[in-house]
């Protein structure tokens, strides 16, 4: 493994290949200038490097941790209790409203729900209750979109009036939900999950809604539309404690706090395998403990956000929140991401003594540079992981409109790391607007099979990080020189860190062998690649479709499949995959463009990978069905010569 630094530049005498004696005037004119474009470039990279403002110091560490657990305030609920069969029952879908409307009336309590199964529409949870589910219990949601009525929320960041919750609270007080009982969304069943399907046209509403000044009150969605609901909402409130339930098969977030203060989320278990659903959503709020919990087979263990857009009135930014002494398993995109979606920014965040299996990314912490969002003051430790497909962490500036030159991502620790199998350690991507500064890995250990990349970035520290089979000690300033560009990535000279071995058909497990034939009984297997990890087997099965495009499936031993993925003609390309490219590119896609077409299905994920060559330049990028871009890559085709 060695530490690689790569440099542009440009010698005339690369050029001379190309040049003839017929036309050597002009092209040496055509050098000429094309060096004086060279050099006023740089010199402006230079001048927009030496302009950036420098990040103030780290204002916490672990003791401000243990002060802010401290002080978060709990609820405060009166001792009556009432029953939820005195007011009719398990047979009444209104009964567990009208406890705790009974319950409110009486200055406050608990109310009860017994063992046995509640089927009930939206319920309205209000101040100084205590929804007490007991074990052997169920609480499960009507999925009759009708029932459900306009309430004040957010989506993707933007307030509007949408589906209740299915639990929801609004400018309430000491209020919880306890018990070890089950609270059932039923977000799997089509009438909410085929929303997501049409979700981005509302999705695109709402936000040029928000784009032409229209009220919150009056951007109304709800019945008709395909923005859904999450199973527990919370608006404005303040003390609340959520802990002991087991929350199954939300339609979108399972927990969502926005505008809120002293949450504490402890010792409960989130489930939901479907899709593009998010196990706690933390919006705008502050003083939040998420302690002992348990989250598995969502597409996002945690978000952060604060507003997904810009001139949110009563706005703020999300601070002050710990998350210790949890679980995440199969978490399809992150286990926790500080979103894009942070006009207000997010600061003073603590992650600790975290397990990890299997995840897409274990953490995203992501700008928005036209939204100017700051996200610093940002501390893990004691985080084990293994089984991470694409990178442990990844901090990312994403381009908006020019800006002065702010510092975004600032003062993040990582200690005490430990990837046992994964992709990339870190991908770090700041711009030269806004260096991403301040960044410390220190006692960590990452076996990876793809090295990690750095770029435009002020003070990185390794302490006692070992990469594969080097440790890595110092610090480094990327972006600070006089050159059209500058990275650093760490290669791995031994990239196959995988037990990795050809076997025959009759080699693999019978379960997988009927998996295979049942999924594609015309088409004959061509290759199997057999792959041991440290925790599993995966195999790698191409088949031969007696045609140049590819179809390959990822299984592990026990016959789950991870991912099929299918090369396909552009004109197989769904309409709304197209409509995203050409948005993206800004042109008109056509096939010739094209070099490589792919459809992945991965649970209940689909996307589309594209790659190809658009006016001067190479990109790759990712779509999911319903036209989101989820990822997006570009390298401008140029000569890199060096002086």
């Amino acid at each position: 493994m060695k530490l690689l630094l790569t440099v542009k530049n440009i010698y005339y005498s690369d050029f001379r290949p190309y040049f003839t004696n017929k036309n050597a005037a002009m092209q040496k004119l055509i050098y000429i200038l094309t060096v004086i474009v060279l050099i006023f470039g740089c010199q402006n990279k230079q001048n927009e490097i030496d302009n950036v403002f420098v990040a103030p110091d780290m204002s916490i560490d672990w003791d401000y941790a243990d002060s802010l657990q401290k002080v978060i305030l709990l609820p405060q609920i009166p001792s009556d209790t009432f029953y939820v069969n005195d007011f009719g029952g398990m047979g009444n879908t209104h009964s567990v409203q009208r406890a705790i409307d009974k319950a409110f009336e009486s200055g406050g309590g608990t109310v009860v729900i017994s063992e046995g199964i509640h089927h009930s529409g939206p319920v309205v949870l209000k101040s100084r209750i205590n929804l007490h589910i007991k074990k052997g219990s169920i609480l499960r949601f009507i999925p009759d979109p009708e029932l459900y009525p306009l309430v004040e929320t957010w989506f993707d960041g933007i307030p509007c009036m949408n589906y209740s919750p299915m639990i929801f609270a609004e400018n309430a007080s000491d209020i919880k939900i306890s018990g070890n009982g089950i609270i059932d969304g039923q977000g799997d069943h089509p009438a909410w999950k085929n929303m997501k399907y049409y979700e981005h046209i509302d999705l695109q509403l709402l936000r040029d809604l928000h784009s032409e000044g229209v009220d919150p009150i009056n951007r109304k969605f709800g019945h008709g539309h395909s923005l859904r609901p999450n199973l527990i909402g919370l608006l404005e409130c303040k003390k609340v404690q959520i802990s002991g339930v087991e929350l199954i098969n939300t339609p979108l977030a399972a927990i969502h706090s926005i505008l809120s203060d002293n949450i504490e989320i402890s010792n409960i278990h989130i489930n939901s395998l479907g899709f593009d659903q998010v196990g706690l959503a933390i919006e705008s709020s502050e003083n939040i403990m998420v302690d002992s919990v348990l989250i598995e087979s969502v597409h996002d263990g945690i978000k952060i956000l604060s507003g997904g857009r810009p001139r949110i009135p009563g706005n703020k930014p999300s601070r002050n929140i710990i998350i210790q002494n949890s679980e995440f398993i199969n978490m399809i995109y992150s286990v926790v991401s500080i979103s894009v979606a942070t006009a207000e920014g997010a600061s003073n965040i603590f992650v600790s003594d975290i397990k990890i299996d299997r995840a897409g990314a274990a953490l995203k912490i992501n700008s928005n540079a036209a939204m100017k969002a700051k996200l610093h003051d940002i501390l893990f430790r004691n985080i084990h992981a293994v089984n991470i497909s694409d990178v442990f962490v990844q901090m990312k500036i994403f381009r908006g409109i020019k800006r002065p030159y702010l510092p975004l991502i600032y003062n993040i620790e990582l200690d005490k790391i430990n990837v046992e199998s994964g992709g990339r350690a870190f991908i770090i991507h700041g711009i030269s607007r806004s260096l991403i500064q301040n960044i410390r890995f220190s006692e960590s250990t990452f076996n990876t099979d793809k090295s990690s990349y750095v770029e435009d970035i002020k003070n990185l520290k390794l302490s006692s990080v070992l990469l594969g089979d080097k440790t890595l000690n110092g610090t480094w300033d990327i972006g600070h020189a006089n050159f059209e560009s500058i990275s650093v990535s760490v290669i791995d000279q031994d990239d196959e860190l995988l037990d990795r071995d050809r076997i025959g058909y009759s080699e693999m497990p019978l379960i997988i062998q009927n998996l295979v034939l049942e999924r594609f009984p015309y088409i004959p297997v061509e290759r199997i690649t057999r792959i041991i990890t440290r925790s599993n087997v995966v195999y790698e099965i191409r088949l031969n479709t007696e045609s140049s495009r590819d179809l390959w499936m990822v299984i592990l031993k026990d016959g789950e499949v991870l991912q099929t993925r299918e090369e396909i003609d552009f004109d197989a390309l769904p309409g709304q995959i197209v409509a995203a490219l050409e948005s993206h590119l800004k042109t008109t896609a056509v096939p010739f463009m094209m070099t490589s077409i792919y459809e992945f299905i991965s649970y209940d994920l689909t996307y589309y990978e594209l790659s190809g060559e658009s006016d001067n330049r190479l990109f790759a990028v990712a779509i999911t069905e319903d036209g989101e871009i989820i990822e997006a890559k570009h390298q401008r085709i140029s000569f890199s010569f060096p002086y």
